[in-house]
């Protein structure tokens, strides 16, 4: 608190800056590993978090000749010129001060926008108009101010100082808005409902006009009145109840550690675990529209083996019209090239019935030298191709070569996001397909039907235990809670990794945070997890991103 209230006498707002960080990490938060500050000239008066570079702009304090032309500014652009400074401030001492603790108190509120990205419980926009457009940033920007009054109100608790300063930013602002524009001028009652104050981002001088009023009257509620949460409480209960919302229904396993083994070469143009999305682009209105048109996608899945070695299985699909035909173009008239690949070396591919359009979805090891992968594959001929069969591949090197036999479709799920073939421990293995973990025939290369019902708000299974306990990772750790009304954000994929069975679910690892870093489970950081498999008792996992990993989930 002295630390910042000295920063903001002395105008320095880089130090008032890193006070504000010091008093955030004190409370257990963070920052992105990315996050800075980068200074503006003081006389322009809107600052910015990027969420691309997770730096904020800021403009600097102005020093005592240049305060005139600082609060002249924000009269001009605010007020057209009404609001007199000269009028308001006691003196040109006070001038300063209240230009000093205006960028520092901005700058906290700028550290709350970096605070809610970080988290990822920042309300991206509140609502959609009826024609589609987004039209109110309200609580996003509460969310931000909510962090900025909470530290002054700790600053407060600490420091005597800080009261007046408080008392007379109020006053200040209740000046400045009783000379915005009516038609710009926001009046609210209280802070509940992003529908309140709708506001846009200050695109244009009416826009910045009601933004900033805005602004003022969501801190003449949050500042006003001697008491108020301070930053750790309004941390806890605002920005970061994300991950712990979460493990109330899936506690953190005490002593879990992660660790990397390896980062492996996978190639940079497959980096997402196989999804259905492959096939959405599909048109054979395209197809035959235009003579020779064709149509390709290509579709990757990681093996992990038990020493850490990865497989990478790989399919292109090429289908298309052939190039001179004359119309009248039929359906039956798309042929389907596929090309399978395992480590890089081309493997034939073994028949589909035509024109199947297939993508690896997910690969698994049986053993050294045998791998099974789940293909997914669309009818061509069909009135409306769409995702409709899974198949199973199995690929065994003999040798020193590989090849490929298929098995029977078997239908698709009815919402075909992510199943995996995965292999426990002792070998056997399962699809998870339709809510459930079915056992596999890998004679017959189909599901047999048998297997436990799935939690799917417990993830994407990607392997199972010796006790056959499903491992998932969750991609987003919170479901629905979303603060004031808004839209969650989510942007940032951090993942967990928790296991699931009769006692109820664990969390392994993962803090919820984007990133990739190793040390114990609950703050450890998991990138985009696409293969597991259990070895010994730990858990065994390759990230695609941020980078490609091996890494080790060491189990109590």
């Amino acid at each position: 608190a002295a630390r910042w209230l000295d920063a903001v006498e002395a105008a320095d707002t880089e130090a008032a800056v890193e006070a504000l960080r010091a008093a955030v990490e004190a409370t257990g938060a963070e920052f992105s590993d990315a996050f800075g500050v980068d200074l503006a000239p003081f006389d322009e008066p809107l600052n910015f978090y990027d969420t691309a570079t997770h730096r904020v702009t800021l403009g600097r304090a102005p020093t005592p000749a240049e305060t005139p032309a600082y609060w002249r500014t924000y009269s001009d652009r605010l007020t057209g010129g009404a609001w007199d400074p000269d009028a308001f401030f006691e003196d040109p001492a006070e001038a300063r001060r209240m230009a000093s603790f205006n960028q520092a108190y901005l700058a906290a509120h700028e550290v709350g926008h970096a605070l809610a990205y970080h988290y990822a419980v920042n309300p991206q926009w509140d609502r959609v108009g009826d024609d589609g457009d987004r039209v109110s940033v309200h609580c996003q920007e509460l969310l931000a101010d909510r962090v900025a009054a909470g530290f002054l109100r700790e600053v407060e608790a600490a420091d005597a100082r800080a009261t007046p300063l408080r008392e007379r930013y109020l006053a200040l602002m209740a000046a400045i808005d009783a000379e915005i524009p009516a038609a710009q001028r926001v009046t609210q009652t209280g802070l509940d409902g992003c529908e309140a104050a709708p506001v846009l981002y200050p695109s244009d001088g009416a826009l910045f006009q009601r933004y900033v009023s805005a602004f003022f009257a969501r801190q003449a509620l949050l500042l006003s009145g001697d008491e108020g949460p301070g930053l750790g409480a309004t941390l806890r209960e605002h920005v970061r109840w994300r991950r712990p919302a979460f493990t109330a229904e899936a506690p953190d396993l005490d002593g879990a550690t992660v660790t990397t083994l390896a980062e492996p070469t996978l190639p940079t143009d497959g980096l997402d675990r196989g999804t259905f999305g492959f096939l959405l682009p599909l048109s054979r209105d395209l197809l035959f529209g235009i003579e020779g048109q064709r149509e390709q996608e290509a579709t990757t899945a990681y093996a992990l083996a038990p020493d850490g070695r990865v497989h990478v299985v790989r399919v292109v699909a090429d289908a298309g019209v052939p190039a001179g035909a004359e119309g009248p173009l039929t359906a039956a008239d798309i042929e389907v090239q596929t090309e399978l690949r395992v480590d890089g070396v081309q493997v034939p591919m073994p028949g589909l019935e035509a024109p199947a359009f297939p993508g690896v979805v997910s690969a698994a090891v049986v053993a050294e030298g045998d791998l099974v992968a789940l293909l997914l594959t669309a009818d061509l001929h069909a009135e409306d191709p769409a995702p409709n069969a899974l198949r199973l591949l199995r690929l065994r090197r003999e040798d020193g070569a590989w090849r490929a036999a298929v098995g029977p479709a078997f239908p698709s799920p009815t919402d075909p996001t992510s199943p995996d073939v995965v292999v426990a421990p002792d070998g056997a293995v399962f699809v998870e397909d339709e809510g459930r973990l079915q056992a596999v025939d890998l004679e017959a290369l189909a599901p047999t039907g048998d297997g436990p019902a799935l939690d799917p708000a417990l993830g994407d299974v990607l392997t199972v235990d010796a006790e056959g306990r499903p491992i998932s990772v969750l991609d987003d750790v919170v479901g629905a809670m979303v603060p004031n009304g808004g839209l969650m954000s989510r942007l940032t994929g951090g993942t967990v990794v928790v296991r699931s069975g009769p006692e109820g679910a664990a969390t392994l690892a993962g803090s919820g945070l984007y990133g990739s870093v190793d040390g114990p489970g609950p703050r450890a950081r998991i990138g985009h997890v696409v293969a597991a498999r259990v070895v010994d008792g730990d858990v065994l996992i390759v990230e695609a991103a941020p980078r490609p990993r091996v890494r080790r989930i060491g189990l109590p």
